[in-house]
């Protein structure tokens, strides 16, 4: 049976059919699979303009609805699913994505990859960018209200406002870039205040209270000493408490829907197309696309790369080689054993976030983490 790349190329090079249920059917299975909540996107950007899919058979939103793979846990209701994956086929026809992706691919695996990232940062880009934009301004609020703190310069940019204590009788300088690398990597997580959407609320949850952050903002300017750029200070808080920014995936690395059993000829892991599942009578227990642990390949590195060379060695030790904190400081002659604790405490955390707190998927990133980390050599 014809690929679903195939069938696209086919309907924008020879005008046949478009393959909308299809197409349909394997995003409302990247949402599953990828367990997008359903408050994460943003239903009132939907559109509902003139920019309808043209199809030579066009099959009713009912017949659609009843075929997607919907996941009531995530909070989705099958109209929500329908709508989702229907505005995303809209605006990709009207700024011709879906040709893009094709041309970018060279086989089905890399072409459901593309789609699938494409479909979730879709999905996930308003609710991000209203996440941190929102607690970009609670924080620049704070400053600006709270008596305990201070303006030192001003700015047409809120980014490059400096920022001090009120408390502070004397003149300090700016702090040195170096020193706030410094600063991050002393400052304690409090990643443990980030608050959890409940998946049955009408409205996403702020990522933190107003309480909370004032006093982390306090703290790190005490613990700074010195007067801070907005732009430093803001990076130290998302660092805190571990808000890791969504990231498109990159084609080079392919996460396409992978079929688990081998191929009878070539020995390997095959793919599993959306042809395979036509007809299938529970699309709940064979959803078009089962995305293997590769989904995580990059991200894992990112988060990886983003770790300090201290913390990676702690990492390693303590994955790899299931060395204690006090084994891995005695090791590297540290004085105390508790800095290591904190360190892979500290950690945990952002693995958790990065998971978002799912058992399954923080067990397949510290799989991951351990793999990566058993690659290199300190």
């Amino acid at each position: 049976m014809t690929s679903l790349r195939k069938k696209l190329s086919e309907h924008f090079e020879l005008g046949k059919e478009f393959p909308l249920q299809d197409l349909m059917l394997f995003l409302s299975g990247v949402i599953k699979q990828r367990k997008v909540r359903a408050w994460v996107y943003d239903q009132n950007i939907i559109d509902t303009g003139k920019n309808k899919v043209s199809s030579k058979k066009s099959s009713s939103k009912k017949e659609i609805e009843d075929k997607l793979i919907v996941d009531h846990y995530l909070g989705w209701k099958k109209g929500e699913v329908y709508d989702a994956c229907m505005d995303f086929i809209k605006a990709s026809l009207v700024i011709a994505v879906l040709p893009v992706l094709i041309d970018k691919s060279e086989t089905e695996e890399s072409f459901l990859s593309l789609l699938a990232n494409r479909f979730e940062w879709h999905l996930r880009k308003n609710h991000q960018q209203s996440d941190i934009g929102r607690l970009f301004n609670n924080a620049v609020d704070i400053l600006k209200e709270e008596k305990d703190f201070v303006k030192v310069k001003s700015s047409k940019k809120k980014a490059q406002i400096v920022w001090g204590l009120s408390k502070w009788e004397t003149k300090r300088s700016i702090l040195e870039k170096e020193a706030i690398e410094k600063l991050k990597i002393k400052f304690p997580s409090y990643a443990h205040l980030k608050k959890f959407q409940n998946p049955n609320s009408d409205k996403s949850a702020p990522l933190i209270s107003n309480n909370d952050l004032q006093k982390i903002l306090f703290e790190i300017l005490e613990k700074a000493n010195q007067y801070l750029y907005f732009v430093d200070i803001f990076e130290i808080i998302k660092d805190s408490i571990s808000f890791m920014e969504a990231r498109v995936i990159s084609a080079s690395g392919p996460i396409g829907s992978i079929d688990k059993q081998e191929d009878e000829e070539t020995g390997k892991r095959k793919l599993l197309f959306i042809d395979n599942i036509q007809g299938v009578g529970d699309p709940e227990e064979k959803a078009m696309i089962e995305l293997s642990d590769e989904h995580w390949n990059e991200p894992v590195q990112v988060f990886v790369d983003s770790l300090k060379l201290e913390d990676q060695i702690i990492l390693k030790d303590f994955l790899t080689e299931d060395m204690r904190p006090k084994q891995i400081a005695d090791k590297y002659e540290w004085a105390r054993n508790s800095t290591v604790h904190f360190i892979i405490k500290k950690t945990a955390q952002k693995i958790k976030l990065l998971g978002n707190g799912d058992p399954k998927e923080v067990e397949t990133i510290i799989g991951l983490i351990k793999k990566c980390l058993s690659k290199i050599n300190y």
